[in-house]
């Protein structure tokens, strides 16, 4: 989801909610800047807080998110793009904080087995995606 979000948001603006091309592309940019510092924020304050409140406040993020777009008129632009910004955010850090999580639960074979393949699938998925659709 979290790949899927990042390639296709510009497009569902456009094709969707009827934004400019331009302003479409310029909001799915900034959408993807929180992700860039989303791992040094969480290399400062995971170990002090830990991280279940951290995966438990992104995942109502994004629930509410992606939630509440559903829910809102369509013509308030704005508001749109902030909900699909802050869901995208929220799909992001989760993601970030399963990566380690899933090292420690999961013997070494099994976690490289299960990680190669499901991050093959998820990079091949949002490549082949567009030229499917």
């Amino acid at each position: 989801m979290n790949y899927g979000l990042a390639t296709w948001t510009p497009s569902i603006f456009v094709s969707e909610f009827h934004i400019p091309i331009g302003d479409a592309l310029r909001y799915g940019a900034i959408g993807s800047i929180p992700i860039f510092l989303t791992p040094i924020l969480l290399g400062a304050t995971i170990d002090r807080f830990g991280r279940r409140p951290f995966a438990i406040g992104v995942a109502i993020l994004a629930t509410w998110g992606r939630a509440a777009r559903v829910l809102m008129p369509w013509d308030v632009t704005m508001l749109i793009v902030v909900l699909t910004i802050a869901g995208g955010f929220g799909t992001g850090v989760y993601a970030i904080i399963l990566w380690p999580y899933s090292s420690e639960v999961f013997p070494t074979s099994v976690r490289a087995l299960a990680l190669g393949v499901s991050s093959s699938l998820a990079r091949a998925a949002s490549s082949l995606t567009p030229i499917l659709v």
